[in-house]
C-alpha cells in the first residue's frame, strides 16, 4: 500500500465518521410542541442556534480586524 493510498484511505475514515453538524436539540421540533413552551425557553433555543451558526462569523471578523491592526502598527515602525 503506497502512502497516497494511505491518507486516502485514513481521510476518507474521518470524513465517513464525522459527527453530524447540528446538534441533536438543535432539530427542528414539532410546531405544537413549540408553541407549548414559555417565551423564554423558544427564545434561549433560537439564541442558541443563531449562537451555532454566528458565532464563528463573529471571531473571524473579530479576528481579521485585529491583524489588520497589528499588521498598521508594525508597518509605522519601518
Amino acid at each position: 500500500m503506497t502512502i497516497e493510498n494511505l491518507i486516502i484511505k485514513l481521510t476518507w475514515k474521518k470524513v465517513v465518521q464525522s459527527p453530524p453538524l447540528i446538534l441533536p436539540e438543535t432539530r427542528w421540533a414539532d410546531p405544537v410542541e413549540v408553541e407549548e413552551q414559555p417565551l423564554s425557553q423558544r427564545l434561549w433555543v433560537e439564541t442558541k442556534k443563531l449562537g451555532q451558526i454566528l458565532g464563528p462569523a463573529i471571531f473571524s471578523q473579530i479576528a481579521a480586524y485585529c491583524m489588520n491592526i497589528i499588521s498598521q502598527a508594525f508597518d509605522d515602525q519601518g
